[in-house]
């Protein structure tokens, strides 16, 4: 393998890709492979890989594998043009000042990964959705908890057993995906994304880049109650400004200092107010306008509700309930359920 390449360019790829390089064996490795005139870097940990475009000139066809932490730690220090070419059993890069010596692994021993196939999927704005969910799949340790379904009705959920998320996703994608897995794709790709599903592994795909996430086996249905549409027709709503609610959250859980009981929240006359003390820490009430009323106070954890505020946009928030206080809570803006 041979070939030069730009020392920048070089850089944002392998820090990239080696940021995901973990795990055992030749997975903290990098995989270098030039065909014609781009170079591709592919890392991984077993589960999640990522595979980058670089442009290349004087380029020989041909592949190689090479430790990635010290690749990654190298590239940032280099300037201008960069040549890499291979010497004996190692790894040449070199600059017009410097040059720099890698050993090289077996490349027969890096994992051969197998790309769904299949028409990607255009995302769109369901990209930007699809990253505020994922917050709700992160408290059990079973794996099933801890991923987000891509459901073929339209929806992708993320549900840990005490809280669901929901947001509107297009036609046509059926998978479970790990939420290491969509965080990860989220902080290395841009914004036009496409999916494709398989049976084992969904790869998204944007502009010079592809993140290759194992499933997770899980049934593809919803575990949103088959009731709820019809506790939430009879039952109570108001809508609020969604700054002034979390604001108000946000405080009370300064004031808890990391404790998680429940917050009581009284709606009385187009009003809602929240209030809390803790010894030697210090005391808060907040109250803002609503729309509608409750016939009942009632209790919500603070941290639940300021995760889905946080990560929304919206100017207002609807607080939707059942005929029961015994019902869940649905707490819906124009981006996240």
């Amino acid at each position: 393998m041979k070939a030069e390449v730009d020392a920048s360019v070089m850089a944002d790829a392998v820090k990239a890709a080696a940021s995901v390089a973990k795990g055992a064996g030749v997975t903290i490795c990098l995989r270098l492979e030039v065909v014609g005139t781009n170079m591709l870097v592919l890392g991984g940990d077993g589960d999640t890989f990522i595979e980058l475009v670089v442009p290349v000139s004087g380029g020989e066809d041909g592949a190689l594998v090479t430790p990635a932490k010290t690749l990654a730690k190298a590239a940032p220090l280099l300037d201008g043009p960069v040549s890499l070419y291979t010497q004996g059993e190692r790894l040449v890069v070199e600059t017009m000042t410097s040059e720099l010596s890698l050993p090289l692994a077996d490349p027969v021993e890096y994992p051969r990964l197998r790309w769904p196939e299949g028409e990607p999927v255009e995302l769109g704005a369901a990209w930007e959705r699809l990253r505020l969910i994922t917050y709700a799949s992160a408290m059990s340790s079973e794996p099933v908890f801890q991923a987000v379904k891509l459901l073929p009705d339209g929806w992708a959920e993320a549900y840990d057993k005490t809280r669901m998320a929901r947001t509107p996703i297009p036609d046509g994608l059926a998978a479970a995906v790990r939420k290491d897995s969509f965080d990860f794709a989220a902080k290395v790709m841009g914004a036009e994304i496409s999916a494709v599903t398989g049976e084992n592994a969904v790869s998204f795909h944007g502009p010079g880049v592809r993140v290759l996430a194992a499933t997770v086996q899980a049934q593809l249905a919803t575990a949103t109650p088959g009731e709820l549409s019809g506790w939430l027709d009879e039952g109570p709503s108001f809508t609020c400004d969604r700054k002034a609610f979390l604001e108000a959250v946000s405080l009370v859980e300064v004031v808890r200092d990391g404790r998680a009981q429940p917050v009581r929240v009284d709606v009385v006359d187009e009003e809602a107010t929240l209030s809390a003390k803790t010894p030697d820490v210090g005391e808060v009430s907040a109250s803002f306008p609503v729309e509608g009323e409750m016939p009942w106070p009632f209790g919500i954890t603070a941290g639940y509700v300021r995760d889905v505020l946080s990560r929304s946009a919206a100017e207002r928030v609807t607080f939707q309930f059942g005929p029961s206080d015994r019902h869940p809570i649905v707490v819906e803006t124009d981006d996240i359920v």
